[in-house]
């Protein structure tokens, strides 16, 4: 038996050695495998700092060479707040002197009281010049009456280049 014993143990040697070269060559792996991945995220994220680098290198020739008359708007009313509306400048550009009036214009020689044909009144403070940035707003009054044509805001604006530009949109 004790040949038998000692031919098991060696067996359970070998095995264990096996074992151990295994697992030595698959921490060997590993760490080989880690450090390939480590390259692979530094290499990622240098290309991502180029990318975002590129964009926004992409972005300021945009600005640079778009025409200056990309100044746009929307009007929004306010929740819960009758008669009170922002326009936004959505465009790339400033809107320089920006003025705000009614349109249809307020007949206010006619002598007809509110009401009477008359489509509404912008308050008298939207209509100083102001300019605007890019995704600013401008917020005003409104009174709109029910009679009439439908009241249409008319922005008046100078382009970067000194040239008057106006737009027309509807009240919501």
């Amino acid at each position: 038996m004790n040949e038998a014993n000692l031919i098991v143990n060696f067996a359970l040697m070998a095995a264990t050695v096996a074992s151990a070269i295994v697992a030595w060559w698959q921490a060997f792996g590993a760490v080989k495998a880690k450090r390939l991945a480590e390259d692979a995220r530094d290499a990622a994220v240098g290309a991502l700092e180029r990318s975002a680098r590129a964009l926004e290198d992409s972005n300021d020739l945009v600005k640079r060479f778009a025409p200056a008359e990309e100044a746009s708007w929307e009007i929004e009313s306010l929740q819960n707040r009758p008669h009170e509306y922002f326009v936004r400048n959505v465009g790339i550009r400033m809107a320089r002197n920006v003025v705000l009036s009614a349109h249809p214009p307020l007949q206010e020689s006619s002598g007809a009281s509110p009401g009477e044909g008359e489509t509404g009144i912008i308050n008298s403070s939207a209509k100083a010049p102001r300019d605007v940035e890019p995704n600013n707003v401008i917020q005003f009054n409104a009174s709109v009456y029910l009679t009439g044509p439908r009241l249409r805001l008319r922005v008046d604006w100078e382009d970067e280049d000194g040239s008057a530009r106006h737009a027309f949109r509807d009240m919501p």
